[in-house]
C-alpha cells in the first residue's frame, strides 16, 4: 500500500513540476502535455491533472512512513523524498506567482475559494488550500477562504462565494468545487475583481479578458 501510494503521489507531482514549467514556455499547456503521457500505455491518463499539491489522510502519511521505514534499513528512497519536498513546495510557488503580480502581500485581502483536499468532500487533512493559506498568512495577508462543506478550526471558512469575491485584490481557485467552476468572468467583475489565480485550469481566459480581468492559470503559460 505504501509503495503504491507513493507511485500515484510521485505521478501527481510530476504533472504538477510540469505545470510549473509550462508557465515559463510561450503557448504551453499542462494539460495538452498530460494528456499527451497519457496516451501512453505504459503510463495512463489517470493521477496527471496538475494543481498546487496533493493532500488528504493517505498520501502524505504513506509516503512519510516509507521513507521512514526505509531509513530504519539503512535505505534511503530519493524519488519519495523528493516528491514529498516538490508537495511541500507548491503552495509556496503559486503565493509567489500571486506576489509577481501584486507585490507585496502585507494587508492584501485575498479570497481562497475552496478548503478541502479536494472537491465534494470535507476532509482538510493535508489540504493544499490549507497550506496555502497558512503561506497568505505569513506574509500578513488577510485571507477570506470559502468552502461549501470544510470547517476549519484555523481559519474563518465562508459558505457564500461573494465574501470571497468582495473588495480583494486577488481571488485563487485552490479546490475545485462544481459551484466554483460555474462561475464566470462577469461573476467576477461584478464584485470588481481584477486578477483570479485559476490553479485548475477550470476558467476561459479570453472570457476574462473581455471582462478586463487578469487570469492566471497554473500549468499555463501567461
Amino acid at each position: 500500500k505504501y509503495a503504491n501510494n507513493s507511485f500515484l503521489a510521485m505521478k501527481v507531482s510530476f504533472a504538477n513540476m510540469m505545470a510549473r514549467l509550462c508557465m515559463k514556455i510561450p503557448g504551453a499547456d499542462v494539460d495538452t502535455v498530460m494528456k499527451g503521457i497519457g496516451l501512453d500505455k505504459r503510463i495512463g491518463p489517470d493521477f496527471l491533472n496538475a494543481g498546487i499539491a496533493w493532500g488528504g489522510s493517505c498520501f502524505p502519511k504513506d509516503l512519510k512512513a516509507l521513507v521512514s521505514s526505509a531509513k530504519e534499513k539503512g535505505v534511503s528512497l530519493d524519488l519519495v523524498e523528493a516528491t514529498l519536498k516538490l508537495n511541500n513546495r507548491g503552495p509556496k510557488d503559486v503565493v509567489e506567482i500571486l506576489e509577481e503580480e501584486v507585490g507585496n502581500l502585507k494587508e492584501k485581502k485575498v479570497g481562497v475559494l475552496g478548503v478541502s483536499f479536494k472537491s465534494n468532500t470535507d476532509d482538510i487533512r493535508e489540504s493544499p488550500s490549507l497550506h496555502l493559506i497558512e503561506e497568505l498568512i505569513s506574509k500578513e495577508a488577510k485571507v477570506v477562504a470559502c468552502d461549501p462543506k470544510a470547517i476549519a478550526s484555523e481559519i474563518n471558512v465562508n459558505r457564500e462565494v461573494s465574501k470571497c469575491l468582495e473588495k480583494v485584490d486577488a481571488v485563487i481557485l485552490a479546490t475545485e468545487w462544481e459551484e466554483y467552476k460555474k462561475l464566470n468572468a462577469k461573476d467576477f467583475k461584478k464584485y470588481g475583481v481584477k486578477l483570479v489565480i485559476d490553479t485548475r485550469r477550470v476558467y476561459d481566459k479570453e472570457e476574462f479578458y473581455k471582462q478586463g480581468i487578469k487570469l492566471i492559470q497554473l500549468g499555463r503559460a501567461k
